[in-house]
């Protein structure tokens, strides 16, 4: 069985070394995003925060979330619907 000949060969450890150096960009510019987040609106970050930790600690029964996704959902549906009719309604307006 013959080998093909590649410019560099991968191992196990660089390709950690790689992973570990992207997880580690990744990390320093998410901490970066959050800081200006809270430094702009503080009070947003800490209901999101609050809110997030509340879900995942299980603190919303599965039926209340299917019934607020499906409230949610009609509601954008509504607002996008209001929002196309405006939008066609002016270009009609301006021809």
């Amino acid at each position: 069985m013959r080998r093909c000949a590649t410019p560099r060969r991968r191992s196990l450890r660089s390709d950690l070394h790689r992973i570990s150096g992207q997880a580690g960009d990744l990390s320093a510019r998410a901490d970066a995003a959050l800081h200006e987040i809270v430094r702009s609106d503080p009070a947003l970050a800490i209901g999101a925060a609050a809110g997030l930790g509340f879900l995942l600690g299980g603190g919303v029964p599965r039926g209340a979330v299917t019934v607020l996704l499906g409230v949610g959902t009609r509601m954008a549906g509504s607002w996008l619907q209001d929002l196309v009719l405006e939008t066609l309604q002016d270009k009609e307006q301006e021809s």
